[in-house]
């Protein structure tokens, strides 16, 4: 009788090892499918990450852009109303305006031979 008792703990003890083994397996292959799992997840983030700062990036350049073309079309507004008015002075007063060019040409010029 004892040995079959001894024979018995050692079946369920090998039943034990058995069942422990598949335990650590299973846990085993569910860790190796989270890691797998967790690894897409990130690569996921990272291709969103950067489509997110690309949207951004692309968000600031057409600011920057639509920015530079309003000062653009202002400075050009801004020419053409100055170039109206010197082409009325002109028109209203020639002699004067030959006299300012011819003025600012002298000034120009003395200006250019000291360098």
């Amino acid at each position: 009788m004892a040995q079959q008792t001894a024979s018995d703990i050692k079946d369920k003890a090998a039943d034990v090892k058995d069942k422990a083994a598949e335990h650590a397996r299973s846990a085993a292959e569910d860790l190796s499918e989270d890691l797998a799992m967790l690894k897409m997840q990130i690569e996921e983030l990272t291709t969103n990450m950067a489509g997110l700062a690309s949207k951004k990036v692309e968000a600031g350049a057409h600011h920057i852009g639509a920015t530079a073309r309003d000062g653009y079309d202002k400075a050009a507004d801004t020419a053409e109303t100055a170039y109206a008015e010197v082409e009325r002075y002109t028109s209203e007063r020639p002699v004067e305006a030959l006299g300012i060019a011819a003025g600012i040409g002298l000034l120009a010029g003395l200006f250019l031979a000291r360098r």
